[in-house]
């Protein structure tokens, strides 16, 4: 009865080592995930670390440059906190005379727009229509300049004093 009993002993040993190895090795198993164990949809943001996923482990093949186009945001879907601040200015230019074939550039001080956009729009009521005005800036400066051209192969404008508005929209 003894040697039947050390015997039992010795197999129920032995069988719960057997089953322990097993456990872990079906636990170790389990932790080894392929895209095949992973139901499509299912993974979201808050399944993953922070920095885990770079945009260089992500491809787009449809896009070879990436980034998107007008045609994929939804109308009314972009608020400010997706664009940045925008801010409009009306103010007074002085152009004065500009002959033929030139350039004159101007700054524009006391609008503080370093590394911002500026869209600049003469107005109607008193820009003279056959310049050009442009919006030029230079990355170490805080103001932007304005550039009026006169494409004209003969003669002088003198377009005075022109009121501009200059919508700055924060690169930051």
């Amino acid at each position: 009865m003894k040697r039947i009993g050390r015997h039992l002993r010795n197999q129920w040993m032995g069988a719960l080592s057997l089953f322990l190895v097993l456990a872990a090795g079906t636990a170790y198993a389990a932790e080894q995930w392929t895209s095949e164990d992973i139901v499509n949809n299912t993974i979201r943001s808050v399944d993953l670390r922070n920095e885990d996923v770079r945009s260089a482990d992500v491809r787009d093949a449809s896009r070879p440059g990436g980034g998107l186009t007008g045609a994929e945001i939804v109308d009314g879907s972009l608020n400010d906190e997706d664009v940045g601040s925008v801010t409009l200015v009306n103010f007074l230019a002085t152009i004065g005379p500009l002959p033929a074939g030139n350039c004159f550039d101007q700054p524009v001080t006391g609008i503080p727009v370093k590394g911002d956009h500026v869209l600049l729009t003469p107005s109607r009521a008193d820009a003279d229509f056959a310049l050009h005005y442009s919006a030029l800036f230079d990355p170490g400066d805080d103001f932007f300049w304005i550039r009026t051209c006169n494409p004209r192969s003969s003669g002088t404008i003198d377009d005075g004093t022109t009121h501009f508005n200059a919508l700055i929209i924060d690169a930051q």
